[in-house]
């Protein structure tokens, strides 16, 4: 039997969630608009409430090649779910 530490039951502060999409048309610039309009179709799985609404997305970075940094918290430091949203 392993010894658990509390930092193991804890999220890791320091990594991120990515995902790549192959098949976006990057002549086309995404707009925060449509960003927020996509957040808002994410559900909280406790609170049914989006998480834009929530006030849990705390900036919203596009650069010039569409990649997208939201940097947001969660309701529950232990989500099950984080990484799907």
């Amino acid at each position: 039997m392993t010894n658990k530490d509390l930092k193991d039951f804890l999220p890791d502060k320091s990594s991120s969630y990515s995902n790549n999409f192959l098949d976006i048309d990057s002549s086309k610039k995404i707009t925060k608009d449509q960003v927020i309009f996509e957040l808002k179709k994410v559900m909280d799985p406790e609170i049914p409430v989006n998480l834009y609404d929530l006030g849990l997305i705390y900036k919203i970075n596009i650069d010039i090649n569409n990649n997208i940094l939201i940097e947001m918290t969660l309701t529950n430091p232990n989500c099950p779910v984080a990484g799907s949203m």
